[in-house]
């Protein structure tokens, strides 16, 4: 009798086994244009898909558009200008910034300390500001004197480094009527904070 039933009985695999999709299986419309992905490519002169029932499914072929990635601005930018280069570090003690050439050397240096604050006023937040400040007007001399020597535009990268105030103070004061001469320069921003990732090594436990 036992063996009666387990012969007659149906296998749960195929009790629970899903009934295979159509080959007329439509993917629906995408890009909220109202057109199946068949359409898109039959636009686009790619031939229809055609859904297998005996293979896996395969990833579209293209998913994305057609042509060539257009280059960064800061590429395009650079190409024919002089790109002089802005750091800002900012410490929790002090903000320095320097202005670097072309070429690397720098042209210009700044501290909270030379724009006249002493002591523990150099960390806050309006030492990074007039840091910044005599900064900017030191670029604009400098882009005046490109002009008039016709060597071409200006093009500037700034480059942060650090979590002081001067970090904050530095993009305020940039954002504001005293960087409107050269936010317009700024074709990059760069952070080169260096994050500790597992810390230094635990001190050696005492023995009892």
């Amino acid at each position: 009798m036992s063996l009666l039933f387990k012969v007659c009985r149906p296998s749960f695999a195929a009790a629970t086994r899903r009934p295979r999709l159509a080959a007329s299986l439509s993917f629906g419309p995408i890009n909220g244009s109202g057109a199946s992905y068949e359409d898109d490519l039959i636009l686009q002169g790619a031939d229809a898909p055609t859904v297998d029932d005996t293979e896996p499914p395969t990833a579209r072929t293209n998913f994305y558009p057609r042509g060539t990635i257009n280059t960064s601005r800061f590429e395009a930018e650079t190409a024919t200008t002089s790109l002089y280069r802005l750091h800002v570090q900012a410490t929790l003690n002090n903000t320095i910034t320097t202005l670097e050439r072309p070429n690397g050397t720098p042209a210009a240096i700044f501290t909270a300390g030379k724009c006249g604050f002493k002591r523990g006023n150099r960390a806050g937040f309006e030492a990074g500001y007039q840091t910044a400040v005599a900064t900017f007007k030191r670029i604009e001399a400098i882009k005046e004197e490109l002009i008039k020597g016709d060597e071409g535009p200006m093009a500037l990268e700034l480059i942060f480094s650090g979590f002081g105030q001067g970090r904050e103070a530095t993009y305020r004061a940039l954002m504001t009527s005293e960087g409107d001469v050269v936010r317009p320069l700024v074709v990059q921003i760069t952070d080169k904070t260096p994050i500790k990732i597992g810390g230094t090594r635990a001190k050696k436990m005492r023995r009892t």
